[in-house]
């Protein structure tokens, strides 16, 4: 190459994010090896990797390393532009790692990166350390960073207690380490790795403090902090640690941590406080009075660090009882933005009162997540006058509230107050409601719906068979994702509720024209009217499940509503039920034209048919399952006429020349179908030809030929399911040279048939079908390797098979 042409040289890191892009490119990567220098030691290892791994690492080291060399190289940079009058001593590599407790390691050869790094030649051209907010990927497992640098063999006496930052995520953890101790002594010898990270990310914090975010701050230790306090400008999460007995002087030491980081950058957000796992007091056997006072005094010092905040960003009071007394008046909540109380018996104890108060002093709350026992928690919302201004009704409900989250333990009334409360101004609602306990069986009717939520964007809702009667209306005009999951139980000696009125009868149309995902099950998924999906145009998942106690075992016109997804419920008079009641419940005519993921699992599913979604042509993952044991469901067919759609079906001398056409369009790639199944061979091949021509993952359970043979066997099901692909292959490859033959334009390739790529199935083969049919068994190491190539791989019961045409 001519030097003129030359163009400025690239800088290293960009050569290896180059070399990385390619790790799955054998020949260009060969093609590499002769641009550069640099690309030869950077390819070369990628060449040899090994790619029957059944996790494919992402060398986490090698992000690792560019945010080593930046470091070494900004340090160095430093230490040239110190005047030459200054008594520092020269840099080097080895003397500035000392100074963290690291040494490189005798006789290692890094990447062309680092040996850059440590030569002091090519530099990067940007500092990484300073941009990526020390967020480095902690190698826990095939860690090469001990490989690189080691731990000092003993540390001078006077830095025997040394703070250590660990690095996790964004997380930056701060330790303690006694070098000179037999214990320290021993953890270095087992988790050299771990020892190097820790102290690597002492560097790091050392150098970089004003690029720290998070931080890991054992209360202990935190008097070892205190002089960085005032240089961490970005720092906004502190997750506190602390021992099962803490220490006024450590409480003391972490309030005035808090509160200088505060003083030095008053601008900066409130620092988020969180609490590790050793806050939640352990079990005691006290009696619950003793045990809730033991509790108040092992976290009173909860309450003294939210103070020391100033403004709390976010509170928990979950574990604190009697929060809401100990809680100074003083305290400043307009920077509250969520808050936090999971405990049940604020009402027990008489703390609800103090509760009330203390919410209605959040105006600017955003998230609030609390579990519900006093059915009067938010009746002061019912106690407005209707003809309130709506300045003066802004200043007495917080206006802000996006997010809240109830657990329910009384009657539905005070969800009705909670939605009259902050209902104007919510984007997510999130409700559980569990009303078992002998003691509720009088409570409201149990309705869920009709409410007003003109801002509402997410709505998760789940509740005991129990807690609901009826599903009301939903009308969210931003409404985009919709799940109401009502749990089965089981029936026992004595119901706990027996509500009154029809609960299978239809649930309303629902009008929500940005609804993206709905998701119901149990009793939500029977009362669910299908007359609602002409209302949503949107709609792009749709998931509708009920329990294996359902079964629909008639056509779908005399089908009736069942009660087995709740056994407290009475008996339903199904006498008024009949084919005009039917056409309201099912619809056999969907008009989705966005609609991608479809699962239907138990009744639904009995009554489902493939002709209903001719209007849905972006539909790509099917999921069908079955949940009835003693009558196996029909795909496609059925004996009975009056039930289902007649579908065609191709014969034998037919199989070269028929025209195949979706009638789903051609985006259908994933068909699972979980559960008992029975299946003719034509309905088989229609499925694949008609319905499912470029399915790409196909996944069957229990299936069985229609009619069943006497002489049937497990793996006969296998090696005939396999011989009905091959014959769909025969119809696909016809097809398209028919196509192309008459000048037409052909559907598919033949030779990519139906794009083919995985299939799962529980029945086993014998060793004559995997010989008959051409498969040879791979391990499941291979199985990463050969879906990457794109090859088709069969999975019979536990074994992976590929044709040996496939075979590498």
């Amino acid at each position: 190459m001519d030097p003129g042409w030359a163009g400025p040289r690239l800088p290293n890191e960009l050569l290896l994010m180059v070399a990385d892009h390619f790790h799955d490119d054998p020949q260009t990567l060969c093609t590499l090896l002769f641009v550069d220098r640099f690309f030869f030691h950077a390819a070369v290892p990628l060449l040899y990797s090994n790619p029957f791994k059944f996790v494919r690492s992402r060398n986490k080291h090698k992000l690792t390393e560019l945010i080593l060399a930046s470091v070494l190289h900004t340090q160095r940079k430093h230490s040239q532009s110190r005047p030459s009058t200054s008594s520092a001593k020269e840099f080097t590599v080895a003397g500035f790692l000392a100074r963290f407790g690291l040494l490189p390691v005798d006789g290692c050869a890094p990447s062309p990166l680092l040996q850059d790094a440590f030569s002091g030649v090519s530099p990067t051209t940007t500092d990484y350390a300073q941009h990526l907010k020390v967020e480095l990927p902690k190698e826990e497992h095939n860690s090469k960073i001990d490989s690189i640098l080691r731990t000092k063999p003993r540390l001078a006496k006077a830095d025997s207690l040394t703070t250590v930052f660990d690095i996790r995520g964004q997380e930056i953890q701060v330790q303690r380490w006694v070098a000179n101790t037999t214990a320290t002594k021993r953890f270095y010898s087992r988790h050299p790795a771990e020892c190097v990270w820790k102290r690597l990310s002492a560097l790091l914090i050392q150098c970089y403090p004003a690029s720290i975010s998070a931080l890991h701050l054992g209360v202990y230790d935190s008097h070892w902090l205190l002089p960085l306090a005032d240089k961490l400008e970005r720092l906004h999460t502190v997750h506190l640690q602390r021992a099962k007995a803490m220490e006024e002087d450590h409480l003391q030491d972490t309030m005035s941590f808090i509160c200088k980081n505060r003083i030095a950058f008053p601008q900066k957000r409130p620092i988020y406080l969180r609490f590790d796992s050793e806050w939640n007091t352990p079990r005691v056997c006290d009696p619950p009075q003793g045990m809730r006072e033991f509790k108040r005094e092992q976290q009173w010092p909860r309450v003294a660090l939210y103070e020391a905040v100033g403004s709390p960003v976010h509170m928990n009071a979950s574990p604190c009882p009697r929060f809401y007394e100990d809680v100074s008046s003083s305290m400043r909540l307009n920077s509250l933005d969520s808050f936090v109380d999971m405990d049940r018996r604020r009402f027990k104890y008489g703390e609800s009162l103090f509760q009330q108060a203390f919410l209605w002093r959040c105006q600017n709350l955003r998230a609030l997540q609390l579990v519900v026992s006093d059915p009067k928690l938010f009746s002061w919302a019912m106690d407005v006058p209707a003809g309130l201004a709506s300045r003066e009704r802004g200043t007495r409900f917080p206006s802000k509230l996006q997010e809240l989250n109830l657990r329910l333990h009384t009657g539905t009334a005070v969800l009705k107050d909670a939605i009259a409360a902050y209902g104007q101004s919510l984007r997510k609602l999130k409700i559980r409601a569990d009303v078992q306990a002998v003691h509720h069986r009088v409570m409201d009717p149990a309705v869920f719906g009709d409410w007003k939520l003109p801002l509402v964007r997410k709505i998760e809702i789940e509740v005991a068979p129990n807690s609901i009667i009826h599903i009301g209306d939903f009308c969210g005009p931003l409404m985009e994702t919709f799940k109401f999951t009502v749990n089965n139980t089981r029936p026992g000696p004595e119901p706990i509720l027996i509500p009154t009125g029809k609960p299978d009868r239809l649930a309303p149309v629902w009008r929500l024209p940005r609804l993206k995902t709905l998701q119901l099950q149990g009793a939500a998924a029977r009362q669910f009217n299908y007359g609602s999906l002409d209302h949503c145009p949107n709609l792009e998942i749709l998931r509708l499940t009920t329990s294996s106690y359902d079964y629909l075992s008639g056509p779908v016109a005399t089908v009736q509503p069942v009660t087995h997804d709740n056994d407290c419920f009475q008996a339903t008079d199904c006498s008024n039920i009949g084919p005009s009641n039917q056409e309201v419940r099912w619809k056999s005519d969907w008009i989705l034209s966005k609609l991608r993921n479809l699962e239907l699992a138990g009744s639904p599913c009995a009554a489902f048919r493939l002709e209903w979604l001719k209007g849905c042509p972006a539909l790509t993952c099917l999921k069908l399952i079955s949940h009835n044991d003693l009558e196996p469901n029909v795909l496609l067919c059925r004996n009975d006429d009056s039930s289902t759609v007649s579908i065609a079906s191709p014969t034998d001398d037919q199989l070269s020349t028929l025209q195949t056409r979706s009638r789903l369009g051609n985006s259908l790639t994933c068909v699972t179908l979980e559960g008992p199944w029975i299946i003719s061979e034509d309905a088989l091949l229609t499925l694949l030809t008609n319905y499912a021509p470029k399915v790409t993952e196909l996944r069957v359970e229990r299936i069985d030929k229609d009619p069943i043979p006497s002489s049937d066997t497990v793996t006969w099901h296998g090696s005939w399911l396999l011989r009905s692909f091959r014959k769909a292959m025969k119809i696909h490859q016809g097809a398209a040279q028919s196509a192309g033959g008459n000048g037409g334009r052909a559907t598919m390739s033949p030779t990519r048939w139906g794009k083919l790529r995985y299939f799962a199935c529980a029945y086993n083969l014998s060793w004559d079908d995997k010989e008959a049919l051409g498969l040879n068994g791979i391990s499941l190491f291979e199985v990463d390797h050969y879906k990457m190539t794109g090859k088709l791989i069969f999975k019979m019961g536990h074994q992976h098979y590929i044709r040996k045409k496939d075979m590498i």
